[in-house]
């Protein structure tokens, strides 16, 4: 096999592996603590950049508040590379939410994203539905026990 590409947290310290069911075989980025303030500003600039190559980011159970989720999800959009976003677990709030549906919108390059095992109001439900209709290239939107909380109906009707 292959050797595997060595994990740093966004502080630059050594993660403790993830169970083999969470590794990233295709070398994408693992945030193994919380990416908030200085971490995360690094790496939204990194993905805001043309010379970032980042096709996985891989954030699940990190907890990401409205500010990070802002500034995450505004450099996804410019991101012309990023393929594949997991963000399970990541408890994003009801406004947060509304980021990711603009960045649904607004990307030119997502094809998969996960969004499990976090809430989405109806009204963020209606955000992510329109955002869906007006995106080209998400393929798989994952909304493993997801709470809707009465949105569904709002996805389910932006699907082709």
């Amino acid at each position: 096999g292959g050797r595997v590409p060595e994990r740093r947290h966004l502080d630059g310290s050594s993660p403790p592996l993830p169970p083999a069911a969470a590794r990233d075989p295709s070398g994408g980025a693992w945030v193994g603590k919380t990416p908030s303030g200085t971490g995360i500003g690094k790496l939204c600039a990194q993905l805001s950049t043309e010379q970032c190559s980042l096709q996985t980011l891989l954030l699940s159970f990190n907890q990401l508040g409205d500010r990070e989720m802002e500034l995450l999800c505004r450099a996804v959009a410019k991101n012309r590379v990023l393929k594949w976003l997991a963000m399970v677990n990541c408890g994003i709030s009801p406004k947060a939410m509304s980021y990711v549906a603009n960045m649904i919108k607004d990307s030119k390059s997502l094809t998969r994203l996960d969004l499990g095992l976090n809430t989405v109001p109806a009204k963020a439900a209606k955000a992510l539905g329109a955002s869906l209709g007006a995106n080209s290239t998400l393929t798989a939107l994952d909304l493993t026990q997801c709470r809707l909380r009465g949105g569904v109906g709002f996805v389910v009707e932006a699907l082709p």
